[in-house]
């Protein structure tokens, strides 16, 4: 990803490479060989920090923490009744769109018993699983959320960073010197929404996914979902149980399985 991309929603340290360390972040994650000098954190990438800090555990050589920025794990098959800006969301009908023995860890395989196709909670409850059979929750921090990760003024010699952390529930600022640093910034955590000249005029609700939590009040209106992504192929489908008509609008063909 260019730097160009990057700085569409946070800015970057003119003396970090960008392929390496972003700032203002609120996600990421670090370890270091030194005992407890390091931390990893994360939140919103999907399953990716649970299974970077287990592949840390796994190594031997590392001492792995993480940050993370709620108050639970699991980044966004953490399925939450509230909506949270800047906090990945799934809704309560969402299935994952690949088998689950394509998307399994090849040491822990899927309970015979879930879905071919897991629910969100089947997938939530996979990954739980494997951190409690491995004890790697015990390396998260919650409600931690990262404010900067920069060079040490010694990192031509050491190669470390310099990471600062908030605590979201009492506002304590701190930092740590790591060796190295992940960054699991996920994909869903910040809403991007098309605009359309006029669409002040219009007098219906405008609603991101992110944001859709039940469907009766949708009951017998018609409703244009915008986008053939996962979550718009998700949105109208859910949305036809109660709407009187839904619209798929899309900048291209597609086929839809």
């Amino acid at each position: 990803m260019q730097k160009e991309e990057y700085e569409e929603w946070m800015p970057i340290d003119e003396d970090i490479p960008v392929a390496a360390t972003l700032t203002d972040l609120e996600i990421c994650q670090v370890f270091c060989e030194e005992v407890q000098a390091i931390k990893v954190g994360d939140s919103d990438g999907d399953k990716c920090v649970e299974e970077n800090t287990l592949c840390l555990k796994e190594e031997g050589i590392f001492q792995p923490g993480c940050f993370e920025k709620t108050d639970k794990p699991g980044g966004t098959w953490c399925y939450r009744n509230e909506v949270i800006d800047g906090v990945p969301s799934i809704m309560s009908s969402t299935i994952i769109n690949h088998s689950k023995e394509i998307g399994a860890l090849s040491k822990y395989p899927p309970p015979k018993e879930f879905n071919n196709f897991m629910r969100h909670g089947e997938l939530y409850q996979y990954f739980m699983s494997i951190c409690e059979s491995t004890d790697a929750l015990k390396h998260i921090r919650y409600n931690m959320e990262i404010s900067s990760v920069k060079r040490a003024d010694d990192y031509e010699e050491s190669g470390r960073w310099i990471v600062t952390v908030k605590n979201t529930v009492t506002g304590e600022i701190s930092t740590d010197v790591c060796d190295g640093v992940l960054v699991c910034t996920g994909q869903f955590s910040h809403k991007k929404m098309p605009t359309y000249t006029g669409q002040e005029l219009f007098k219906g609700e405008i609603l991101h996914t992110h944001g859709l939590r039940g469907v009766e009040k949708y009951r017998n209106k018609k409703v244009v979902v915008v986008g053939m992504g996962c979550s718009g192929l998700d949105a109208a489908v859910e949305i036809s149980n109660a709407a009187k008509q839904v619209y798929l609008s899309t900048r291209s063909g597609a086929h839809v399985l």
